[in-house]
């Protein structure tokens, strides 16, 4: 089976470049410069003053592979299209000699320290799966909720909590309210953007800050850790009612056992091995199991509070009884957040062009925030695909969709006029750059369309933006390159790779940073790519954060 290359370690790879007049030109190579081993001394123009780094020794015929090329990259703009991910180990590529006259921007030109011995080259799953951290934020959640949950189990069991032994079944429907609370789009937006008016602020303190931005990323442990809760506590009340059956029918019997197999078989699709290779499959079945689930969650609730374990038999006296009870309430709240979403949901025209067949750029009517994400389909009730939001917050809005997946590469190959989107738009780790006074963005191939509207309209923090890629403008076009232009040399640096070479982004993300003396570092890339940037940065004593990739 044939896997595309992903990512790798950075590698040192040999260029001179030379200054010029025009800022937008790079001179061709001299003939003696096209060597097996070229010395380089380039400036660093991050601040006011210029420094000189060591030579840099490295072969020209090396191979080599890097993360940020565009041609390799996973989806880096958050699209969920990973249908294609594979357990094979990724190969190097090689590196690709470009004759053609790009036209860089104001430089990002340090390249990388002398080259560090190779390490074991490792798939996008593992480091997903493995190599985010011991002890999260995420996983801290995770577990803190699970042990509330078993702890309240252990004392309803020992009959230390008789209320939650009476109503099992009301804390597996709040364990189900709970992570459908850390999944609302709406409800999050809400949320964020509370956050930001509250703590937002330059007085407070920026361990505040970070950690409300640990908390509001790792959500997702909330959620997951409520999913098995709820099945744990439907477990429990089945075996209590079971051990009464004479006061109870077969009815709610068979339809709480129906909810708890699609419950368990939620969590199972879930599971990370499942959810990254099968994505789209989880995506599936986790929306219309969850909607049968939510369907038989009414027949439940109608049949026990219409139920008289008396008489035998259903009251009529359903609309009085049903107002009374806390599982009626916390159903109707359920609901109502499912359904948010999808009464938004729009079929709008769009203009799609592409300036190469890696990328392609999705233009929609009206402006938007800076920082907020949104979800476009071609068959809604199948698969959604989330993107950055590009906006000057006037008139329209665009999205730039890496063809990196089936749906991401029909974009190209064969543009639609139209698209379903979601008109609740949601908010996200970008979002919450409005938290701090001075902030360094760091984005790596098409993950730049998250942070391009904080050039494009006014923010609330002082934002320095880095952005690692390979043929800016054929492959990503004039547009997004003159979005990126007409900028302070300092406050926008863009590395193009097929000009400039791979650099360690990690450490010219670290100089940056120091450079523009960032409160901290928020970075869009591939798994392996955010990682090496977070850590980097933490290890510098700059707080740093990148997509939450376990979640």
């Amino acid at each position: 089976m044939q896997s595309p290359v992903r990512f790798s370690s950075c590698r040192g790879v040999s260029f001179e470049i030379k200054p010029h007049e025009n800022l937008f030109a790079i001179s061709a190579p001299s003939n003696d410069e096209a060597g097996g081993s070229t010395r380089i001394w380039l400036p660093w123009t991050l601040g006011s003053s210029s420094k000189v780094f060591p030579s840099i020794y490295s072969s020209s015929s090396r191979p080599s592979s890097h993360f940020c090329d565009l041609d390799l990259d996973p989806d880096l703009d958050g699209e969920d299209d990973q249908d294609d991910i594979s357990l094979a180990v990724l190969e190097e590529g090689k590196v690709e000699e470009n004759e053609q006259k790009l036209a860089p921007f104001p430089s990002a030109t340090k390249l990388e320290q002398p080259s560090k011995p190779a390490r074991k080259q490792e798939s996008r799953l593992s480091v997903i799966l493995l190599d985010q951290g011991s002890f999260t934020v995420y996983k801290r959640l995770f577990v803190v909720c699970l042990t509330l949950n078993i702890t309240g189990l252990v004392l309803a069991a020992t009959g230390k909590f008789p209320y939650a032994r009476n109503r099992a079944a009301l804390f597996s429907i709040a364990n189900i309210l709970a992570l459908t609370l850390c999944r609302s789009e709406a409800f999050l937006r809400v949320v964020f953007w509370i956050a930001v008016k509250v703590i937002g602020r330059s007085w407070i303190p920026l361990p505040i800050k970070t950690a409300t931005t640990s908390l509001l990323q790792s959500l997702g442990g909330i959620h997951s850790s409520c999913g098995i809760s709820s099945v744990a506590w439907l477990i429990y009340a089945l075996v209590l009612t079971l051990k009464n059956r004479e006061n109870t029918s077969p009815e709610i019997v068979g339809v709480a056992s129906i909810i708890l197999s699609l419950l368990c078989l939620s969590c199972l699709a879930a599971f990370p091995l499942v959810r990254h290779l099968h994505h789209n499959v989880f995506e599936r079945f986790h929306r219309f199991a969850g909607w049968t689930a939510l369907a038989l969650l009414w027949a439940f609730i109608i049949l026990t509070i219409s139920y008289d374990p008396k008489t035998k038999s259903y009251s009529n006296e359903l609309g009085a009884r049903m107002i009374k009870q806390q599982e009626f309430w916390f159903t109707v709240a359920i609901t109502v957040l499912i359904i948010i979403p999808w009464i938004t949901v729009r079929r709008v025209p769009v203009k799609v062009s592409a300036a190469s067949g890696h990328a392609s750029i999705i233009k929609f009517e009206g402006g938007v925030k800076a920082g907020i994400l949104g979800r476009i389909s071609p068959s809604p009730l199948s698969e959604w695909h989330a993107f950055g939001i590009i906006s000057d917050g006037k008139t329209e809005h665009m999205m730039l969709a890496g063809a990196v997946g089936d749906f991401t590469k029909s974009l190209v190959s064969n543009p639609p006029s139209h698209l379903w989107v979601r008109q609740v738009h949601f908010a996200g780790l970008p979002y919450l750059v409005n938290l701090y006074d001075r902030v360094l963005l760091v984005a790596t191939g098409s993950g730049i369309c998250v942070f391009l509207s904080f050039l494009l309209q006014p923010c609330r923090a002082s934002v320095c933006v880095l952005w690692v890629a390979k043929g800016i403008e054929q492959n990503f076009g004039k547009e997004i390159q003159e979005m990126m232009s007409g900028h302070p040399k300092d406050k926008v640096l863009v590395h193009d790779t097929a000009v400039l070479g791979r650099p360690n982004v990690s450490q010219m993300s670290v100089d940056a940073a120091k450079n523009w003396r960032a409160e901290v570092v928020i970075v869009t890339s591939n798994p392996e790519g955010s990682r090496d940037v977070v850590n980097s940065c933490k290890a510098a004593g700059i707080a740093a954060f990148g997509p939450i990739w376990d979640s």
